[in-house]
């Protein structure tokens, strides 16, 4: 399993400074198949680091 981040493009501008910036979306993708299986709710990415 690996998660597949996504940015805004002002998240990526701070990411470019250092600083540290939340994922407008994650998914879980399969490592051995490639698919994505699962993506945080908006309420559970207000609580993802």
């Amino acid at each position: 399993m690996k998660e597949l981040k996504t940015y805004s493009k002002s998240a990526w501008f701070l990411i470019l400074f250092g600083i540290s910036s939340k994922p407008k979306e994650v998914s879980f993708q399969c490592t051995k198949c490639g698919e994505i299986f699962d993506t945080l709710s908006p309420q559970e990415l207000e609580h993802y680091t």
